[in-house]
């Protein structure tokens, strides 16, 4: 097997188990999130001030960046989740382009080498 494969196979490799740890982190902060949200629906409900009346906005989505207490950690950990979701594949993609690039050059230079064999008339 020529070096270029060997180090195209270890990039994937890498670029799998960077992937593999990304998911895993997302999957950390998905339930994070869930948590905030499971906490935001019982400080609503133990709320004994005047503001009792009204329910608790827990929906990160629903939620403005100008929030405080634990509605600003529901939305804080809610873009963390969504960062998290589109980081992996854009690790992934740099890494494979860089552990790629070799193979592609030496298989560009054997395309050449063939071309100029055949202009040479070898």
């Amino acid at each position: 097997m020529s070096n270029p494969i060997k180090i195209f196979l270890a990039g994937l490799a890498i670029a799998f188990l960077v992937l593999i740890g990304q998911l895993a982190n997302t999957y950390r902060l998905e339930s994070i999130l869930k948590e905030l949200q499971a906490q935001c629906i019982e400080e609503g409900k133990n709320d004994k001030t005047e503001w009792a009346d009204f329910e608790l906005v827990c929906d990160a989505g629903s939620l403005g960046v100008n929030s405080t207490g634990i509605q600003k950690k529901v939305v804080e950990a809610n873009s963390k989740v969504k960062q998290s979701r589109v980081l992996p594949y854009n690790i992934v993609a740099i890494i494979l382009a860089i552990f790629t690039a070799p193979l592609a050059w030496y298989f560009i230079l054997a395309r050449i080498r063939e071309l100029r064999d055949v202009l040479a008339g070898k």
